[in-house]
């Protein structure tokens, strides 16, 4: 076995194309477009920086992946072949949404997104048909994408809250579009160090990657009166005047300790571990003062403490929690399987589970009635708690039977957004790149395109 230094890893999570994929003994076949050298990649004149980005790794990837030589430049409108055309179009029917895209191939190739995320997630996707192919050859005729979740949101699994550009690249062609922030404070990181938010906002930008911030910081004023709304003002009001670029805030159970009042609070049970009436209060709050400074923050509510309580406070606390909020709940959390001949109960996340469980059924429920925008810790950047500490759990097909249930539980309960990993984050690698395939409509066959994946990974002899 290969012995490594510590980090080595790192490395490995920098590098966004992989050399020399090319079988240059593969020809194209008669309905397929092939590249050849000197593409040009065409950039309308007002492409803003998720275009350009996007523009310049593509043809980084022609050259390092498929020896072919591309360059960028500007549409002067004329008619060209071996081109990629780049160009927003906001009537792309059921794709016309956040990331949605176009792809029409002849000649050349025209990539048409609904806004810039969806030029980039058009290129990433003719990277991963190209890497599939083992050669820069393209089926000729169009192709319509919608992307089903918009967030999915990882944590960092370079360090906590690290997140160097090729990372951020590699994040973004992952099919991931937010990434998390754990904070104290303002500039301030989970682990007490100073971090620079803009900093990372104004690089991930680039990469169309929106920032989340989890809040640690202590919150030891009731959520109740005037007082209460000038301290929580200045508290997350002053986060989002200072950073504007954070498109949302996350308040989890655990790490929003306060005193509750609400009487229906079992006697003995902490009130951050209850769904009570004070998180109402709390999340009214929180609204008003970052909402205050952005307008279109998302205030994303996790009731990830409180999903062994019964249903009905649960469902209750959704219904009562002010409009315009956020719900995220667990997946499998507190559902039970079987190990050897023994019902054990799944106290966080564990890939044993692949359906929805109860706690996730029941909050769906409740949800769909109020019509809000609905979320879930969903783990699908390749890894759970049966042993979180490795880079990805590689179990391909039981991946894919989750992400089966997870599509129809888009279907079935409007869930429209993901978290895709937590603690220690995610680690881009074969298993997240089937859940790209999978979290995309048109839908396809995971078992057939799995083997495909495989090779392209691993090799054609490995599969």
């Amino acid at each position: 076995m290969k012995i490594e230094r510590n980090y080595d890893f790192c490395k490995r999570l920098l590098e966004v194309h992989k050399k020399d994929r090319r079988d240059h003994t593969l020809t194209p076949d008669a309905d397929e477009f092939a590249f050849r050298d000197t593409v040009r990649i065409l950039l309308q004149k007002d492409a803003g920086q998720i275009a350009q980005t996007a523009a310049k790794d593509f043809a980084d990837y022609l050259f390092v992946s498929m020896n072919v030589t591309a360059y960028v430049a500007y549409d002067d409108g004329k008619e060209c072949e071996n081109c990629v055309r780049l160009v927003i179009n906001q009537d792309l029917g059921e794709a016309s949404e956040r990331r949605g895209h176009r792809i029409t191939v002849d000649n050349g190739v025209t990539v048409e997104g609904y806004d810039e995320n969806g030029i980039a997630q058009g290129l990433y996707y003719l990277e991963d048909v190209m890497n599939l192919r083992f050669a820069p050859f393209l089926k000729k005729g169009t192709e319509t994408r919608r992307i089903m979740f918009v967030p999915r949101n990882v944590m960092s699994g370079y360090g906590v809250d690290e997140y160097p550009d090729g990372y951020l690249a590699k994040l973004a062609h992952h099919g991931f579009s937010g990434i998390m922030l754990w904070i104290k404070g303002l500039n301030v990181s989970q682990k007490k160090c100073f971090c620079n938010f803009k900093d990372i906002a104004m690089r991930a930008a680039k990469y169309g990657l929106e920032i989340y911030v989890e809040s640690y910081a202590k919150h030891d004023v009731y959520p109740e009166g005037e007082q209460a709304q000038a301290h929580y003002d200045a508290m997350y009001g002053e986060l989002f005047s200072q950073c504007p670029f954070i498109k949302g805030i996350i308040l989890v159970g655990e790490a929003c300790k306060f005193e509750g009042r609400d009487p229906d609070i079992p006697t003995g049970r902490e009130a951050w571990a209850w769904p009570s009436r004070d998180w109402t209060l709390l999340a009214d709050m929180v609204q008003k003062a970052v909402r205050k400074q952005r307008a279109d923050a998302e205030i994303v509510l996790c009731s990830y403490n409180w999903g062994g309580m019964p249903k009905e406070p649960r469902q209750r606390l959704i219904r009562e929690v002010p409009d315009g909020l956020t719900w995220e709940c667990g997946y499998e959390m507190f559902a039970t399987y079987d190990l050897d001949g023994q019902d054990v109960r799944c106290f966080d996340y564990s890939l044993r589970v692949v359906e929805p469980g109860y706690y996730f059924k029941t909050e769906a429920e409740a949800i769909g009635e109020r019509g809000m925008k609905f979320m879930t810790i969903g783990n699908t950047g390749g890894k759970t708690w049966d042993f979180g500490v490795i880079p990805y759990t590689p179990a391909p097909y039981r991946w894919a039977e989750r992400f089966e249930y997870m599509r129809d539980a888009h279907d079935r309960f409007g869930l429209s957004g993901l978290t895709d990993s937590i603690h220690y984050g995610v680690h881009p690698s074969f298993i997240s790149e089937i859940a790209k395939w999978a979290f995309a409509t048109p839908r396809i066959d995971l078992n057939e395109k799995i083997p495909q994946i495989l090779a392209a990974y691993f090799g054609r002899e490995h599969v």
